[in-house]
């Protein structure tokens, strides 16, 4: 670590290997492991403080924060543990604050109502947008307050169903504050003889997944009945995540399909899939 007493956040995704579903609601039970400097793990307080989202998100996400005089240390291993039985907490990633600044500014993100949107995930890059300065949570004012310096930066902004302008511009020359709107999806509600597959894709720091290519190709179709033509084997159903990582996908019920998620080389789902009603699924959570 290149300064001591730094502050952090963890995040990571809290899974029930029993169901291969996500394990939301369980703070009691999910918590993070902290040892500074080789020192034995010292259990963070369950739902207090900690853990900033403190009964999960609909996807089972969990975030720890660590203050600087908390993380003051040469070194930290955070390790993310479950009490409850066939829990496993997987995708996970760690934001470190890489640079004070002499300047206050104040972040509040709202929805078009001007309601507060709290969790939202705020990370802060140069102008030209190839370094991180820091990332913080929204609190429930829908708030976060950042230390910079003067100076253009681009701001990212990331929350599962809500649609933001990717980056926004920041410009600091003194104590100041900004507000940025962000729009809620509602799912398109599945009718008829269909199913609508959705869900937002991450980049593993954080920031939405945009441009990731989204194919569902149908592998089984109806058995015993007769089929259209866009229910035969191996025709594709595709779309693509927009600049906040969320996707929508409209298929036929009734089919099994193999969905993959990519954009170039990396590989964000990968899972097939049968499509037995006429509902609205968020794959990304399986």
């Amino acid at each position: 670590m290149a300064k001591r007493g730094l502050p952090f956040i963890v995040s990571f995704k809290a899974w029930n290997t029993s169901t291969n579903l996500p394990q939301s609601g369980d703070a009691a039970n999910i918590y993070v492991d902290v040892s500074k400097d080789g020192a034995n793990g010292v259990s963070a307080t369950n739902g207090v403080n900690e853990i900033l989202y403190s009964n999960g998100d609909s996807t089972g996400r969990y975030s720890f924060s660590a203050t600087a005089s908390e993380m003051d240390a040469n070194s930290v291993r955070f390790l993310p543990r479950s009490t409850t039985q066939y829990v496993n907490c997987e995708d996970v990633f760690v934001i470190m604050e890489t640079q004070w600044g002499v300047r206050k500014v104040t972040i509040t993100i709202k929805d078009g109502s001007l309601i507060p949107i709290s969790s939202v995930f705020i990370k802060i890059k140069n102008s030209l947008g190839t370094a991180d300065y820091n990332t913080l949570i929204t609190d429930a004012n829908g708030q976060a307050v950042f230390d910079l310096d003067d100076g253009t930066y681009q701001v990212y902004l990331q929350k599962a169903l809500v649609n933001f302008t990717v980056p926004e511009t920041l410009v600091v020359n003194n104590d100041t504050s900004a507000t940025y709107t962000g729009s809620i999806i509602s799912p398109v509600a599945a009718s008829g003889d269909t199913q609508v597959l959705y869900g937002t894709f991450l980049n593993s720091d954080g920031t939405a997944a945009s441009g990731v290519s989204v194919v569902a190709t149908v592998a089984q179709s109806k058995p015993n009945q007769i089929v259209s033509a866009s229910e035969i084997t191996n025709q594709t159903f595709t779309t693509t995540t927009n600049a906040s990582g969320y996707f929508s996908l409209t298929i036929l019920r009734g089919l099994v399909v193999d969905v993959v998620a990519y954009l170039g080389k990396q590989l964000f789902f990968k899972k097939t899939l049968t499509v037995t009603s006429a509902t609205t699924k968020d794959i990304s959570t399986y």
